[in-house]
């Protein structure tokens, strides 16, 4: 999916279409898993929304925050339960 972040300062991920902006149909994905959120200085976070499953950025876990503080480049790895998306 492509997401323009001029849109809206945060995006939510998960499994329910009614709770989440990007839909991500697998059953480790919470409802409201996580969020990637964008800064006026135009870098992306993503943050963990307290999912059991865990989020990561390129490998890279915070497991004590939920807070992922990897920013989002133009390309990388996004991982949300057992689901990975390749950013581009």
């Amino acid at each position: 999916q492509d997401l323009d972040l001029s849109r809206k300062a945060a995006y939510v991920m998960g499994r329910n279409g009614q709770q989440a902006d990007l839909v991500v149909p697998h059953d480790s994905v919470s409802r409201q898993h996580a969020a990637i959120v964008h800064s006026c200085e135009k870098e992306a976070f993503l943050i963990d929304l307290g999912s059991a499953t865990g989020s990561a950025v390129d490998g890279r876990v915070d497991e004590t925050a939920r807070e992922i503080g990897a920013g989002l480049f133009e390309r990388g790895r996004v991982q949300i339960g057992e689901h990975t998306s390749e950013l581009q």
